[in-house]
């Protein structure tokens, strides 16, 4: 029977790191620094190239969701020739077909701890909610697939099961890869506030904070059943539930 503080417990998936070695940790940190050029010349094109290129009408949610698909796809698109080039499965980065139902459950319930204040608050305020299901919808999809898809497959199936082959300490590798999460969302942020590097940094410090404490909560879900549904959806749903309310 398990106790309970095994249920607290980051239990990395060990079957699958002596699979790997430090090949594996070096080329998860170059697919990093790619992500970060990309990222950041995406940036510059949406944010200083100049206002024309807004093609699409971000007011409509179905607009947003389609123009940024490519986006998502050229991110994971090295991920996908990586794993394919050391012959690693899908399953090692948590895309596998198993525990979908638990996975989706415990999806929603992890979400819940950051969900519940928002919901509590807007019920006792009076607060409606956005009564357009389609834009939601779509909303929803951009969330869950260009966002939470993309970053958790990236940090918690991908670089912090690989990273471990470098860092061998449990703790020591999840605090680096959730300040690498963090500094991940520096690049893009910082050229659509129109702020130089150090300047973002002392404007957004706190967020940023947080940003890599939520990456210690995501591979907590991730190691229950190394599926990446379940951290995908909650990560999605931190992001929409605020949006459903105006």
């Amino acid at each position: 029977m398990r106790k309970i503080k095994d249920y607290f417990r980051i239990r990395f998936n060990n079957e699958d790191i002596v699979r790997m070695n430090r090949y594996d940790g070096i080329i998860s940190i170059a697919y990093y620094v790619y992500y970060l050029g990309f990222i950041y010349l995406f940036g510059l094109f949406l944010f200083k190239v100049g206002p024309n290129i807004y093609i699409f009408d971000f007011s409509k949610q179905f607009s947003k969701f389609i123009f940024y698909i490519p986006v998502a796809f050229l991110s994971l698109l090295p991920l996908g020739v990586i794993i394919r080039f050391r012959k690693q499965a899908l399953a090692s980065i948590g895309i596998k077909k198993d525990k979908i139902l638990r996975s989706f459950i415990f999806g929603i319930l992890y979400s819940l701890p950051f969900n519940l204040p928002t919901i509590i608050y807007v019920l006792f305020h009076g607060i409606r909610i956005n009564s357009n299901f389609f834009d939601l919808l779509w909303l929803f999809l951009y969330f869950f697939i260009c966002i939470a898809f993309v970053e958790e497959v990236m940090f918690r199936g991908y670089i912090q099961t690989r990273i471990q082959t470098i860092i061998k300490n449990k703790w020591m590798s999840i605090i680096i890869v959730g300040i690498m999460f963090a500094f991940m969302h520096v690049p893009f942020q910082m050229l659509k506030v129109d702020m130089s590097f150090g300047q973002f940094l002392l404007y957004d410090y706190k967020h940023l904070i947080i940003t890599g404490l939520l990456h210690i909560y995501f591979v907590y879900i991730y190691n229950r059943d190394h599926q990446i549904l379940a951290p995908t959806l909650t990560h999605a749903l931190i992001n929409f539930i605020p949006n459903l309310f105006v």
